[in-house]
């Protein structure tokens, strides 16, 4: 399901990360707008793994 991208906010408004962890992928959206980014998960994926894939997702 493709998410539309809205439009930039303004620079007095605060973004706000969204960060959906499932069971085969991690996928963030901010209010920024922009697109949906996602990586693959699952089971054995551990809290630090979660960070370090949010943070390389959310760099671009």
């Amino acid at each position: 399901m493709a998410k539309a991208a809205k439009p930039a906010a303004a620079n007095s408004e605060q973004i706000v990360l969204t960060i959906d962890v499932g069971g085969s992928r991690v996928k963030i959206l901010t209010s920024a707008g922009g697109e949906m980014r996602r990586t693959e998960s699952g089971p054995g994926l551990t809290p630090q793994q979660v960070v370090a894939s949010v943070n390389k997702l959310a760099e671009g």
